[in-house]
């Protein structure tokens, strides 16, 4: 029993929902001063053929287009960053299966994702088993991506290889439980491992060099990521109000040196039989990466290939200017509505704001992104 079965069955005035659907989605994200600009066009549709088993399929189609900081010192006259200008598009498609075995329930599900340099096939497994008179739910998941990238600029370290893999391994332990009737408390716990080609492609660092010239190369990040994530979410119906809250933390770290906490409450206001408006608001903060610096110093190269060998001395193994692995925090609020059209057709508006904000002042604040988001859906069950 999931907190969304939970609102799902309220919003319905306690109805059971038809499991077979169909239904179409589209976001707009867009951040400011004319940056990335994402949009999403997505199609589902569910069938459940007995009542054991359905299958859930999502095709996705993402054009992005803008431009993005690449790392580098900003201008030495005008103070502008540099950056880069990006037009891709990713097509995806995901396939899910759901098979109820008395309490227990499997859902494997299987994954592919195409862009112009970049490939990604992934399988999960989870599994869920009700106990307790159905009060609790135990949840066991794995996940296993196997990523390449096609960049134009290959790193010497993986030779000639015309792609460069990354390849990622979640698993997951959680427990749902219903602590009175009105009271769902879910609990998770996340390790995941991370090993290959990790770094970004387009995103570069500027070295100062001892006679004070600058040069930017490529980012160098570890080849491997361990991360630790932990979750807890409670749900609470108000029957005095006809509403219902969700609030939930997330802490995380990984082996870069990552620390972050996540923070984020929703709140579920029903009107009438027909709507549900749900504000919501999000704070994340986060410690910056061990190998994170907005410049550096010496020089990357090889020693035979300095004018001065002293220029290399004190440069790190690994390093990035990424400002998504700096000191920051972001927030996030907005509201999402949910209309019954009818008692079959279900249409879903929302809109948020996203903003990322600089922890450390030696950090080129207009690095980091500030974006709105837009999305429009509607279903229909049968």
């Amino acid at each position: 029993m999931l907190a969304s079965a939970f609102l799902a069955d309220w919003l319905l005035g306690g109805r059971a929902r038809a499991e077979q659907q169909l239904g179409y989605r589209y976001s707009y994200y867009q951040e400011d001063d004319h940056r990335i600009r994402v949009e999403t066009h997505s199609v589902i549709g569910e069938v459940a053929p007995t009542a054991w088993m359905s299958l859930k399929a999502q095709l996705v189609q993402d054009a992005i287009s803008g431009a993005t900081p690449t790392g580098s010192r900003p201008d030495p006259v005008t103070g502008e960053l540099p950056f880069a200008r990006l037009v891709d598009r990713r097509r995806a498609a995901d396939l899910e299966g759901t098979f109820r075995l008395d309490r227990l329930t499997l859902r494997p599900a299987f994954s592919y994702s195409v862009e112009d340099d970049y490939r990604s096939t992934g399988f999960a497994l989870n599994g869920s088993f009700d106990f307790n008179d159905r009060n609790t739910t135990l949840n066991l998941g794995c996940a296993r991506n196997n990523d390449f990238v096609f960049p134009a600029r290959r790193p010497q370290e993986f030779g000639k290889a015309k792609e460069l893999g990354k390849h990622t391994t979640d698993v997951l332990l959680g427990v749902n439980q219903v602590l009175t009737a009105k009271t769902l408390l879910t609990v998770n716990f996340t390790l995941g491992f991370a090993n290959g080609y990790l770094s970004d492609p387009y995103k570069a660092v500027t070295f100062e060099r001892l006679d004070t010239s600058f040069n930017d190369y490529y980012e160098m990040r570890p080849h491997h990521r361990f991360k630790q994530i932990g979750y807890v979410q409670l749900t609470q119906f108000v029957d005095a109000l006809d509403a219902s809250v969700e609030a939930s933390y997330r802490p995380y770290h990984d082996t870069w040196g990552i620390w972050s906490h996540t923070a984020g409450v929703q709140w579920f206001q029903k009107f009438g039989r027909h709507v549900i408006i749900a504000p919501l608001f999000r704070y994340m903060q986060q410690t910056k990466a061990s190998f994170y610096q907005p410049f550096f110093y010496g020089d990357p190269r090889p020693v035979f290939l300095l004018d001065d060998p002293n220029d290399a001395l004190t440069v790190p193994g690994h390093y990035s200017s990424d400002y998504r692995l700096g000191a920051l925090h972001t927030l996030t609020y907005g509201a999402e509505a949910t209309v019954l059209l009818t008692e079959k057709v279900h249409l879903n508006l929302s809109y948020s704001r996203y903003e990322m904000h600089s922890d450390r002042s030696n950090q080129p604040a207009d690095a980091f992104a500030k974006a709105h988001i837009f999305t429009i859906g509607i279903r229909a069950f049968f």
